[in-house]
């Protein structure tokens, strides 16, 4: 899961970057000692996390600074301090499991609870109610201001489509499911804005409220996932190579990214050029790094 969040926001970052030529980006290594060290790509630590013996969380900038300090009280509440030993705030459980957040002068500025309904409610720090999430008797969601008007309703109908409606009642949107099992989104006059079917070879296809098609990812001959426009043509193709390596191409074929694993098994992108911008390496420490050479 990890890799393949990575990848996307590796091939996001890529294409809607510009052609900068300095570098820029963060290496985020862990040393022998299990500190966390974030550094720039010029090797200047620009932040460390780590654990002392009691097992607070201490965070200190490249000077060596305590800047803020995460700890346990001796009730199990979590208290930030910043790097003069200040209060800066607090975590807290009180008796009956309800969460509360106190300010730098202990003073509540949030109170999430449990009614004994098994609502949540969120009151500030006087105590007045100001938004609560409950269930009715079917199992639907019902969401409340703080004078417990109804804002937003999430419903489930007798054929199990998702209905959103307003305070009053009103229905806003839906999404549906029709006898193909494709998905239907509808406005709050019921009007379809959206389809997101399955043809029969497999294909997604998204479209409009006429039916007219706007995208599709399809499979071509090879194997290859291409994804359309609206004019049906080509947009991207992402593909292999003989490698296993996955490459990513404009619809004249031209290639935009590749991600390609090296013998180490650390996972390098690289532009149409060859030009490494990304990477998600090993070191001989197994410690997990993180480089980019683009501006994101």
């Amino acid at each position: 899961m990890k890799k393949i969040i990575f990848t996307l926001a590796f091939f996001l970052a890529a294409l809607t970057s510009n052609s900068q030529t300095n570098e820029t980006g963060i290496e985020i290594s862990v040393s022998i000692f299990g500190d966390t060290i974030i550094k720039d790509l010029n090797g200047k630590v620009l932040k460390t996390i780590s654990y002392d013996i009691f097992g607070q969380r201490i965070v200190t900038n490249g000077r060596g600074e305590v800047i803020s300090v995460y700890k346990k009280d001796i009730f199990g509440n979590t208290v930030i301090e910043n790097g003069q030993g200040g209060l800066v705030a607090s975590c807290e459980k009180d008796i009956f499991g309800n969460t509360i957040i106190r300010d730098e002068n202990r003073q509540v500025v949030r109170r999430y609870e449990t009614d004994i309904f098994g609502n949540k409610v969120v009151k500030d720090g006087s105590g007045t109610r100001i938004a609560s999430v409950e269930k009715d008797i079917f199992g639907n969601t019902i969401i409340r201001d703080e004078n417990r008007q109804v804002v937003r309703r999430y419903e489930t109908d007798i054929f199990g489509n998702k209905i959103v409606k307003d305070g009053s009642g009103t229905r806003i949107a839906s999404a549906e499911k029709d006898i193909f099992g494709n998905t239907i989104i509808r406005d709050e006059n019921r009007q379809v804005v959206r389809r997101y079917e399955t043809d029969i070879f497999g294909n997604k296809i998204v479209k409009d409220g006429s039916g007219t098609r706007i995208a599709s990812a399809e499979k071509d001959i090879f194997g290859n996932t291409v994804i359309k426009g609206k004019d049906g043509m080509r947009q991207f193709v992402f593909g292999k190579d003989i490698f296993g390596n996955t490459i990513v191409k404009n619809n004249l074929g031209e290639v935009l990214l590749r991600y390609e694993t090296d013998i180490f098994g650390n996972l390098k992108v690289k532009d149409k050029n060859g030009r490494i911008i990304a990477s998600i390496e090993t070191d001989i420490f197994g410690h997990t790094i993180v480089k980019s050479s683009q501006a994101i």
